[in-house]
């Protein structure tokens, strides 16, 4: 009867290798080196291995039917991958899952329902088959991929980020794509009474962050249009530790949203119509 002592070393690298690395089964070793598959499990048990429970190869065997481009984060060299930066660092997270064998690290992106059209363009652009799901009245994408991951990570997209974001080192060129995907997934486009007079009515741009975030979003406007007047930071901790925003109204709107929305190659769809809006009738008039 073949035992584990049978094995030559090569064979027991190969075993851990393909179960630690490849992810696959002890079913699928057992096939691929012709070795019965309860001699492999007992290796493997044998070697200090804990076996993966049903569910956990199950989960696993679930990512491993999908895929997406791993390395789409390794450069930010595009204004596209710029712009899912600051959509993920705001409206993205990464975790691991808690469990005592967690694989791979994860991506996942929450969002409305009536933007489900963005997840596909992401989806799109990072060439994956990754599914869209319903959660009550949101759409998110959940990708499995260490490599993925920890490319995010090198940008300050860290688990739990949501306390501690403060923005990226980009090239001069990604920084305008960058803001723009932050406002996309934390800021806002609006139309509000100025003085709380029903027939006055402004547009405004808000953006939400850590203190952080917000600092470096004031930064950046300040750079770019060195004569529009820079609202204060606003302390927002009733929303949550650490969460402050800037803001800025009326007709000092109209060069942030030209210089965010103009020309634009990827945006939230309804904030860049609302963006064209805004711009073409403060030009009119």
């Amino acid at each position: 009867m073949f035992s584990i002592h049978d094995l030559s070393d090569y064979q027991k690298q190969e075993i851990l290798d393909l179960y630690q690395f490849d992810k696959l089964g002890s079913f699928n070793i057992s096939k691929k080196l012709n070795i019965k598959r309860y001699t492999v499990s007992f290796f493997l048990r044998n070697s200090g291995i804990v076996l993966r429970t049903r569910s956990e190869a199950n989960r696993l065997g679930r990512h491993c039917r999908y895929s997406c481009d791993e390395s789409f984060f390794s450069i930010i060299n595009s204004e596209e991958k710029a712009y899912w930066l600051g959509f993920i660092i705001t409206d993205g997270c990464v975790y691991r899952p808690n469990r005592s064998m967690s694989f791979q690290s994860h991506l996942k992106i929450e969002i409305s329902k009536r933007d489900i059209q963005h997840l596909y363009k992401f989806r799109e652009i990072i060439r994956s088959n990754y599914p869209i799901r319903n959660v009550r009245n949101n759409v998110l994408i959940d990708i499995a991929s260490n490599k993925l991951v920890s490319d995010l990570n090198k940008y300050n997209i860290i688990p739990v980020k949501s306390l501690i974001t403060k923005p990226p080192i980009l090239e001069y060129d990604r920084e305008t794509p960058f803001w723009r995907g932050c406002i996309d997934g934390d800021g806002s486009i609006s139309y509000n009474h100025y003085n709380h007079n029903k027939n006055s009515i402004r547009p405004v741009i808000q953006f939400y962050g850590t203190y952080d975030m917000v600092k470096g979003f004031q930064d950046f406007i300040h750079s770019r249009l060195p004569d529009v007047h820079i609202g204060s930071i606003v302390d927002r901790s009733y929303y949550g530790t650490n969460c402050c925003s800037v803001a800025f109204y009326g007709k000092m709107s109209i060069p942030v949203l030209k210089l965010l929305y103009s020309n634009s190659k990827i945006s939230l769809e309804r904030k860049q119509l609302l963006a064209n809006e805004i711009i073409l009738k403060y030009e009119i008039s």
